[in-house]
């Protein structure tokens, strides 16, 4: 499971479930009065002088309590959206995994019949290599003729070609294995920004 965690598209997966869930999180928090106070070069005494006045301050509060309330519908709306894209996120994060997953399970269950594969095209290779000298020594003796020769040496050029091809086979699968367990093994960076050194305002 940590190999797997080094996969792409797993990775991609997992980055796109958590963006869902920090869209769903500001959607669900616009539900909240929010105060917002601004400022501008040379008119910053003036306004500050009216902050706090009873008028100005009351104002500014009542308006942004109450903007939630007549906004509700749009801002639930927003949000039932929000949800919907976190569950689809999670569903094709579970569905990227269980790929993944399933990809590294049947290339291990492969490898062992390919190498069981490639044993024996070995075997029959060499048997009929063997099969081969018998059919030379048996035509110097003039047993049988060269016609039987060319022919068991044409099995032995199949059963090797056989055997050449299961090792490709194997290699192959191999390679697969590799890339579903994400590629590389080198250590990889994370994608999420760091922190260290970042100076306190």
């Amino acid at each position: 499971a940590e190999l797997l965690e080094r996969r792409p598209d797993v990775r991609s997966a997992e980055w796109a479930l958590r963006a869902a869930d920090y869209r769903l999180t500001a959607a669900e928090r616009s539900f909240l009065p929010s105060i917002s106070l601004t400022g501008s070069a040379g008119s910053t005494a003036s306004e500050l002088s009216e902050l706090f006045s009873s008028g100005t301050f009351l104002w500014t509060i009542a308006g942004n309590l109450v903007q939630p309330v007549f906004q509700g519908g749009r801002l639930r709306a927003q949000a039932d959206i929000a949800d919907g894209q976190r569950d689809d996120a999670f569903y094709a994060y579970v569905d990227t995994a269980l790929t993944a997953l399933s990809e590294v399970e049947t290339a291990l269950a492969v490898d062992d019949l390919l190498a069981r594969r490639e044993a024996e095209s070995n075997a029959a290779a060499e048997a009929a290599e063997d099969a081969v000298r018998v059919s030379f020594n048996r035509y110097f003796q003039g047993i049988e003729p060269f016609l039987n020769v060319l022919e068991s040496y044409q099995r032995a050029l199949d059963s090797r070609s056989a055997t050449l091809t299961a090792r490709l086979d194997r290699l192959e699968n191999r390679i697969a294995l590799h890339l579903a367990l994400g590629g590389g093994f080198e250590a990889v960076s994370p994608l999420a920004p760091s922190v260290t050194g970042t100076s306190a305002l």
